[in-house]
């Protein structure tokens, strides 16, 4: 991937990778370690990693890879911090360490979340491709070999196909759907057919996530349901939940407790339902506003 994208002594750069959150020493602990979402002050506190990462580099002598350090948090549309540089402002070199970062976040423990698989954290990072280089991201893809689900991808022998599910236990090994033949298959161990690159990524819209996980409440599909679920929760801010997930899923699982219905659905979308308002309720602090199911 270093040659191909033109960036040389990549060996020199990795010192900065591997030192570029070295700013973190000088932020509090509790500020690091906190499992909610950060207050404007905190992350305000936050955000001074990147100067304080590239002051520490500097003293070291390492002022050759300090701007690693403090460009990390930079966005290709200028959103980022701390000097809100775009485009072509930004070295490419810090572009991969961009993604490099992020993957790394998503993938991993924090205090504050839980690690997520490899295929779902390339679909979350393609949800805010906007602010990275997508080019570069997609040839991170094909470098990983690990796809996410609803990406179009080319086979080795020739054909596209979309990528239906990933399973957890081989990432590399997919099931697919050839877009020519309309026929899904599991690629094969043997690797006799194999996925050669990323041709693009469809990213589900949420009127398009609630029909699906609407379909799959109707059906009595617990694990879709819910995985649908989840999926439409990420898409919106709290306040949008009451209004676009749970007042129509309140009307759904009304009309379906009059009917035949799978007791593990009606008691997956119980529990997921209640889960959510319990959390709603402790932010909004408004505890008689909101029903439970």
């Amino acid at each position: 991937m270093r040659k191909k994208e033109g960036i040389s002594h990549l060996e020199h750069y990795a010192l900065g990778f591997l030192f570029h959150d070295i700013g973190k020493l000088n932020i509090p602990h509790e500020i690091l370690s906190k499992e909610e979402k950060l207050t404007v002050e905190e992350f305000t506190i936050m955000q001074k990693h990147t100067q304080l990462g590239y002051d520490l580099l500097k003293e070291l002598g390492l002022e050759s890879i300090a701007f690693l350090a403090k460009l990390h948090h930079e966005r290709i549309d200028g959103s980022g911090y701390p000097d809100g540089l775009a485009g072509k402002e930004i070295p490419k070199v810090v572009l991969l360490l961009q993604l490099i970062d992020i993957y790394s976040a998503i993938t991993m423990n924090r205090p504050y979340k839980q690690e997520i698989g490899a295929a779902e954290a390339i679909a979350t990072i393609y949800k805010e491709k906007h602010l990275l280089d997508e080019k570069l991201l997609a040839k991170f893809v094909d470098f990983i070999g690990i796809y996410p689900e609803k990406s179009i991808v080319l086979l080795s022998d020739g054909t596209h196909a979309l990528v239906e599910h990933v399973n957890l236990m081989f990432p590399l090994l997919p099931t697919v759907r050839r877009l020519d033949s309309n026929t899904i298959f599991a690629l094969p161990v043997n690797l006799q057919i194999k996925i050669e690159k990323l041709i693009t990524y469809y990213v589900e819209t949420p009127d398009q996530l609630f029909r699906k996980f609407s379909e799959y409440l109707i059906k009595g599909e617990a694990h879709l349901m819910e995985k649908y679920y989840n999926k439409l929760v990420e898409q919106h801010t709290i306040s949008e939940c009451i209004t676009k997930i749970y007042i129509p899923v309140y009307q759904i699982f009304d009309v379906l407790k009059e009917q035949v219905m799978l007791e593990n659905v009606r008691v997956k979308l119980r529990g997921l339902l209640n889960k959510a308002i319990f959390h709603l309720r402790k932010d909004t602090k408004n505890k008689k506003a909101l029903p439970s199911f």
